[in-house]
Protein backbone atom coordinates (compact mmCIF):
# COMPACT_ATOMS: atom_id res chain seq x y z
CA UNK A 1 0.00 0.00 0.00
CA UNK A 2 1.40 3.65 -0.85
CA UNK A 3 1.95 6.36 1.72
CA UNK A 4 -1.01 8.14 0.16
CA UNK A 5 -3.57 5.25 0.17
CA UNK A 6 -2.21 5.10 4.14
CA UNK A 7 -2.37 8.45 4.92
CA UNK A 8 -6.19 9.00 3.00
CA UNK A 9 -6.99 5.54 5.26
CA UNK A 10 -5.81 7.61 8.58
CA UNK A 11 -7.47 10.62 7.36
CA UNK A 12 -10.61 8.76 6.94
CA UNK A 13 -10.46 6.86 9.99
CA UNK A 14 -9.73 9.97 12.38
CA UNK A 15 -12.89 11.79 10.17
CA UNK A 16 -15.01 8.79 11.16
CA UNK A 17 -13.78 8.84 15.09
CA UNK A 18 -14.29 12.29 15.60
CA UNK A 19 -17.70 12.09 13.88
CA UNK A 20 -18.32 9.25 16.31
CA UNK A 21 -17.83 11.36 19.41
CA UNK A 22 -19.59 14.82 17.97
CA UNK A 23 -22.91 12.27 17.36
CA UNK A 24 -21.87 11.13 21.27
CA UNK A 25 -22.03 14.18 22.31
CA UNK A 26 -24.80 15.62 20.27
CA UNK A 27 -27.31 12.30 21.42
CA UNK A 28 -26.00 11.87 24.82
CA UNK A 29 -24.07 13.82 26.76
CA UNK A 30 -25.89 17.19 25.72
CA UNK A 31 -29.53 15.92 26.34
CA UNK A 32 -28.29 14.50 29.76
CA UNK A 33 -26.13 17.35 30.83
CA UNK A 34 -29.55 19.90 29.71
CA UNK A 35 -31.44 17.59 31.60
CA UNK A 36 -29.09 17.76 34.81
CA UNK A 37 -28.65 21.57 35.17
CA UNK A 38 -32.58 21.83 34.99
CA UNK A 39 -33.20 19.47 37.76
CA UNK A 40 -30.29 21.14 39.94
CA UNK A 41 -32.04 24.93 39.56
CA UNK A 42 -34.49 23.86 41.76
CA UNK A 43 -33.85 24.12 45.45
CA UNK A 44 -35.78 21.02 46.05
CA UNK A 45 -34.19 18.77 43.55
CA UNK A 46 -31.06 19.90 44.35
CA UNK A 47 -31.70 19.58 48.10
CA UNK A 48 -32.77 15.75 46.98
CA UNK A 49 -29.71 15.23 45.20
CA UNK A 50 -27.53 16.37 48.24
CA UNK A 51 -29.53 14.01 50.32
CA UNK A 52 -28.93 11.07 48.51
CA UNK A 53 -25.27 11.93 48.03
CA UNK A 54 -24.90 12.60 51.94
CA UNK A 55 -26.75 9.16 52.21
CA UNK A 56 -24.77 7.36 49.79
CA UNK A 57 -21.18 8.52 51.28
CA UNK A 58 -22.15 7.63 54.82
CA UNK A 59 -22.84 4.03 53.04
CA UNK A 60 -19.69 3.73 51.26
CA UNK A 61 -17.93 4.56 54.27
CA UNK A 62 -19.39 2.52 56.80
CA UNK A 63 -18.85 -0.36 53.78
CA UNK A 64 -15.50 0.25 53.76
CA UNK A 65 -15.02 0.28 57.15
CA UNK A 66 -16.92 -2.84 57.92
CA UNK A 67 -14.75 -4.65 54.94
CA UNK A 68 -11.29 -3.65 56.59
CA UNK A 69 -12.76 -4.99 59.98
CA UNK A 70 -13.62 -7.91 58.36
CA UNK A 71 -10.14 -8.62 56.70
CA UNK A 72 -8.62 -7.36 60.06
CA UNK A 73 -10.36 -10.24 61.71
CA UNK A 74 -10.03 -12.70 58.59
CA UNK A 75 -6.03 -12.02 59.68
CA UNK A 76 -5.91 -12.13 63.50
CA UNK A 77 -7.96 -15.79 63.24
CA UNK A 78 -5.22 -16.40 60.37
CA UNK A 79 -2.29 -15.77 62.76
CA UNK A 80 -3.62 -18.22 65.20
CA UNK A 81 -3.98 -21.12 63.24
CA UNK A 82 -2.55 -24.25 64.61
CA UNK A 83 0.73 -25.92 62.84
CA UNK A 84 -0.61 -29.38 63.52
CA UNK A 85 -2.83 -27.85 60.63
CA UNK A 86 -0.25 -27.35 58.64
CA UNK A 87 -0.57 -23.54 57.91
CA UNK A 88 1.45 -20.70 60.06
CA UNK A 89 1.34 -17.20 58.74
CA UNK A 90 4.93 -15.71 58.89
CA UNK A 91 4.21 -11.72 58.45
CA UNK A 92 1.97 -10.83 55.49
CA UNK A 93 3.07 -14.54 53.90
CA UNK A 94 0.89 -17.71 54.38
CA UNK A 95 3.41 -20.61 54.69
CA UNK A 96 2.40 -24.05 53.51
CA UNK A 97 3.36 -27.62 54.40
CA UNK A 98 1.37 -29.83 52.11
CA UNK A 99 -1.12 -29.20 48.85
CA UNK A 100 -4.13 -29.62 50.71
CA UNK A 101 -3.79 -27.26 53.04
CA UNK A 102 -2.96 -24.84 50.50
CA UNK A 103 -5.62 -25.25 48.78
CA UNK A 104 -7.76 -24.90 52.34
CA UNK A 105 -6.50 -21.47 53.59
CA UNK A 106 -6.17 -19.77 50.24
CA UNK A 107 -8.41 -17.02 51.70
CA UNK A 108 -6.67 -16.58 53.85
CA UNK A 109 -3.38 -15.63 51.61
CA UNK A 110 -5.83 -13.15 49.96
CA UNK A 111 -6.89 -11.44 53.25
CA UNK A 112 -3.53 -11.34 54.36
CA UNK A 113 -2.36 -9.87 51.40
CA UNK A 114 -5.09 -7.26 51.72
CA UNK A 115 -4.36 -6.32 54.78
CA UNK A 116 -0.67 -5.56 54.22
CA UNK A 117 0.95 -2.16 52.31
CA UNK A 118 -1.21 -0.15 54.54
CA UNK A 119 -4.03 -1.34 52.78
CA UNK A 120 -6.18 -0.82 56.18
CA UNK A 121 -4.92 2.62 57.23
CA UNK A 122 -5.56 3.62 53.30
CA UNK A 123 -9.19 2.18 53.68
CA UNK A 124 -9.78 4.45 57.01
CA UNK A 125 -8.58 7.38 55.95
CA UNK A 126 -10.85 7.48 52.56
CA UNK A 127 -13.90 6.48 54.83
CA UNK A 128 -13.07 9.57 57.15
CA UNK A 129 -12.61 11.52 54.35
CA UNK A 130 -15.63 10.52 52.87
CA UNK A 131 -17.91 10.84 56.40
CA UNK A 132 -16.87 14.24 56.43
CA UNK A 133 -18.23 14.99 53.36
CA UNK A 134 -21.08 13.59 54.31
CA UNK A 135 -21.29 15.42 57.35
CA UNK A 136 -20.69 18.95 55.25
CA UNK A 137 -23.66 18.13 53.35
CA UNK A 138 -26.22 17.52 56.01
CA UNK A 139 -24.94 21.06 57.35
CA UNK A 140 -25.51 22.70 54.33
CA UNK A 141 -29.08 20.91 53.73
CA UNK A 142 -30.08 21.80 57.43
CA UNK A 143 -28.51 25.29 56.71
CA UNK A 144 -31.20 26.20 54.23
CA UNK A 145 -33.68 24.60 56.04
CA UNK A 146 -33.55 27.95 58.24
CA UNK A 147 -36.07 29.56 56.16
CA UNK A 148 -38.00 26.38 56.20
CA UNK A 149 -40.83 28.19 57.75
CA UNK A 150 -41.68 30.46 54.61
CA UNK A 151 -42.23 26.98 52.57
CA UNK A 152 -44.89 25.60 55.11
CA UNK A 153 -46.31 29.17 55.34
CA UNK A 154 -46.96 28.88 51.58
CA UNK A 155 -48.08 24.81 52.14
CA UNK A 156 -50.70 26.33 54.87
CA UNK A 157 -51.91 29.02 52.54
CA UNK A 158 -52.21 26.20 49.44
CA UNK A 159 -54.20 23.69 51.69
CA UNK A 160 -56.47 26.99 52.82
CA UNK A 161 -57.47 27.87 49.75
CA UNK A 162 -56.70 25.35 47.12
CA UNK A 163 -58.41 23.17 46.09
CA UNK A 164 -55.30 20.63 45.63
CA UNK A 165 -53.00 21.30 47.95
CA UNK A 166 -48.97 20.28 47.48
CA UNK A 167 -47.11 19.35 50.62
CA UNK A 168 -44.06 21.84 49.92
CA UNK A 169 -42.55 21.83 53.43
CA UNK A 170 -38.95 21.75 53.69
CA UNK A 171 -39.08 19.13 56.11
CA UNK A 172 -35.62 16.32 56.63
CA UNK A 173 -36.90 14.13 53.62
CA UNK A 174 -35.97 16.04 51.23
CA UNK A 175 -39.55 17.21 50.35
CA UNK A 176 -41.90 14.58 50.27
CA UNK A 177 -44.38 16.38 47.76
CA UNK A 178 -47.48 14.93 47.59
CA UNK A 179 -51.06 16.30 46.45
CA UNK A 180 -54.35 15.75 49.15
CA UNK A 181 -57.97 16.52 47.90
CA UNK A 182 -59.94 19.09 50.13
CA UNK A 183 -62.61 17.18 49.05
CA UNK A 184 -61.75 13.89 51.17
CA UNK A 185 -62.06 15.65 54.86
CA UNK A 186 -59.94 13.09 56.52
CA UNK A 187 -56.80 13.79 54.42
CA UNK A 188 -56.55 17.49 54.68
CA UNK A 189 -57.12 16.86 58.25
CA UNK A 190 -54.04 14.95 58.52
CA UNK A 191 -52.19 17.55 56.36
CA UNK A 192 -53.67 20.09 58.43
CA UNK A 193 -52.07 18.21 61.67
CA UNK A 194 -48.50 18.10 59.33
CA UNK A 195 -48.62 21.74 58.86
CA UNK A 196 -49.05 22.11 62.93
CA UNK A 197 -46.13 19.32 63.60
CA UNK A 198 -43.62 21.17 61.49
CA UNK A 199 -44.55 24.50 61.99
CA UNK A 200 -42.90 23.33 65.53
CA UNK A 201 -40.22 21.34 64.41
CA UNK A 202 -38.77 23.54 62.30
CA UNK A 203 -38.05 26.33 64.81
CA UNK A 204 -36.45 23.67 66.98
CA UNK A 205 -34.19 22.20 64.65
CA UNK A 206 -33.24 26.09 63.45
CA UNK A 207 -32.39 26.39 67.12
CA UNK A 208 -30.42 23.35 67.63
CA UNK A 209 -27.92 23.82 64.49
CA UNK A 210 -27.37 27.66 65.26
CA UNK A 211 -26.62 26.46 68.83
CA UNK A 212 -24.46 23.52 67.45
CA UNK A 213 -22.42 26.17 65.96
CA UNK A 214 -22.02 28.62 68.21
CA UNK A 215 -23.93 31.34 66.17
CA UNK A 216 -26.66 31.86 69.07
CA UNK A 217 -25.49 31.32 72.31
CA UNK A 218 -28.18 29.37 74.78
CA UNK A 219 -26.88 29.84 78.16
CA UNK A 220 -23.71 30.98 80.45
CA UNK A 221 -22.77 28.01 81.30
CA UNK A 222 -20.25 25.21 79.73
CA UNK A 223 -22.57 23.16 79.48
CA UNK A 224 -24.46 25.40 76.71
CA UNK A 225 -27.48 24.73 77.99
CA UNK A 226 -30.62 26.93 79.16
CA UNK A 227 -34.15 26.51 80.78
CA UNK A 228 -32.52 22.74 81.44
CA UNK A 229 -32.62 22.09 77.64
CA UNK A 230 -29.03 20.96 75.85
CA UNK A 231 -28.41 20.95 72.25
CA UNK A 232 -28.25 17.39 71.93
CA UNK A 233 -32.32 17.47 73.72
CA UNK A 234 -32.57 20.08 70.85
CA UNK A 235 -31.86 17.47 68.22
CA UNK A 236 -33.88 14.58 69.74
CA UNK A 237 -37.22 16.76 69.90
CA UNK A 238 -36.69 18.08 66.33
CA UNK A 239 -36.68 13.99 65.39
CA UNK A 240 -39.41 12.83 67.09
CA UNK A 241 -41.32 15.57 65.50
CA UNK A 242 -40.06 14.54 62.49
CA UNK A 243 -41.06 10.90 63.51
CA UNK A 244 -44.56 12.57 63.82
CA UNK A 245 -44.98 13.90 60.71
CA UNK A 246 -44.02 10.64 58.82
CA UNK A 247 -46.77 8.74 61.10
CA UNK A 248 -49.41 11.08 60.13
CA UNK A 249 -47.86 10.79 56.38
CA UNK A 250 -48.78 6.94 56.79
CA UNK A 251 -52.28 7.48 58.11
CA UNK A 252 -52.87 10.00 54.79
CA UNK A 253 -50.92 7.36 52.66
CA UNK A 254 -53.37 4.19 54.10
CA UNK A 255 -56.56 6.80 54.13
CA UNK A 256 -55.56 6.96 50.08
CA UNK A 257 -55.58 3.39 49.48
CA UNK A 258 -58.63 2.79 50.93
CA UNK A 259 -60.34 5.46 49.05
CA UNK A 260 -57.92 4.09 45.71
CA UNK A 261 -59.58 0.59 46.66
CA UNK A 262 -63.19 1.79 45.84
CA UNK A 263 -61.69 3.44 42.69
CA UNK A 264 -61.99 1.65 39.57
CA UNK A 265 -60.37 4.73 37.80
CA UNK A 266 -57.37 4.96 40.24
CA UNK A 267 -54.51 5.44 37.46
CA UNK A 268 -50.74 3.15 37.24
CA UNK A 269 -49.25 6.80 37.90
CA UNK A 270 -51.43 7.03 41.26
CA UNK A 271 -50.49 4.25 42.44
CA UNK A 272 -46.64 3.81 41.46
CA UNK A 273 -46.45 7.87 43.18
CA UNK A 274 -48.24 6.10 46.12
CA UNK A 275 -45.89 3.10 46.59
CA UNK A 276 -43.01 4.98 45.95
CA UNK A 277 -44.02 7.82 49.07
CA UNK A 278 -44.94 5.24 51.41
CA UNK A 279 -41.42 3.23 50.45
CA UNK A 280 -39.73 6.97 51.11
CA UNK A 281 -41.75 7.10 54.28
CA UNK A 282 -40.99 3.71 55.47
CA UNK A 283 -36.96 4.33 54.98
CA UNK A 284 -37.13 7.65 57.04
CA UNK A 285 -39.07 6.51 59.73
CA UNK A 286 -36.59 4.19 61.05
CA UNK A 287 -34.33 7.43 60.84
CA UNK A 288 -36.57 9.39 62.80
CA UNK A 289 -36.71 6.89 65.36
CA UNK A 290 -32.74 6.45 65.66
CA UNK A 291 -32.19 9.94 66.24
CA UNK A 292 -35.17 10.30 68.78
CA UNK A 293 -33.38 8.38 71.03
CA UNK A 294 -30.84 9.33 73.34
CA UNK A 295 -27.86 6.86 71.93
CA UNK A 296 -29.99 5.91 68.50
CA UNK A 297 -29.75 2.21 67.61
CA UNK A 298 -28.70 1.92 64.27
CA UNK A 299 -25.33 1.55 63.06
CA UNK A 300 -23.72 3.82 60.19
CA UNK A 301 -24.40 1.17 57.57
CA UNK A 302 -28.20 1.06 58.21
CA UNK A 303 -28.56 5.07 58.29
CA UNK A 304 -26.44 5.05 55.23
CA UNK A 305 -28.39 2.51 53.17
CA UNK A 306 -31.82 3.59 54.34
CA UNK A 307 -31.02 7.15 53.36
CA UNK A 308 -29.80 6.04 49.89
CA UNK A 309 -33.37 4.29 49.41
CA UNK A 310 -35.11 7.22 50.78
CA UNK A 311 -33.30 9.24 48.62
CA UNK A 312 -32.65 7.10 45.22
CA UNK A 313 -36.54 6.07 44.92
CA UNK A 314 -37.14 9.76 44.26
CA UNK A 315 -34.19 10.46 42.82
CA UNK A 316 -34.80 7.65 39.72
CA UNK A 317 -38.35 9.05 39.36
CA UNK A 318 -36.93 12.93 38.77
CA UNK A 319 -34.66 11.79 36.33
CA UNK A 320 -36.74 9.81 34.57
CA UNK A 321 -39.51 12.58 34.07
CA UNK A 322 -37.29 15.22 33.16
CA UNK A 323 -36.21 12.76 30.48
CA UNK A 324 -39.49 12.58 29.32
CA UNK A 325 -40.15 15.79 29.42
CA UNK A 326 -36.77 16.42 27.47
CA UNK A 327 -38.54 13.40 25.18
Amino acid sequence: MSKAAAGSNNHNGNEMNSNQIESILQSQVRPRLSRATTMLSSTSQLDLHLLTGQYSLLLVASALLASNKLTGSVLKWARGVNDRDGVRVVGQDVVTVDLASQVRYVSVLVAASRAGHGHGQAVEHLATKLRKMSSLISDFRTFSRLWGLLGIAQWALDLAYSKKTTNVENDKDGNNNHESDEDDPVVKAITWAQVAVNVVMQPVENVAFLANHDVIDLGNNKNNKVYNISVGKLWRWSSRLWAAHLMLDFARLARQRHAGSKDDGVSKRNQEQWWREFVVDAANLPLALHWSAHDGFLPDLAIGALGTIAGGVRLVRLWHDASSRQG
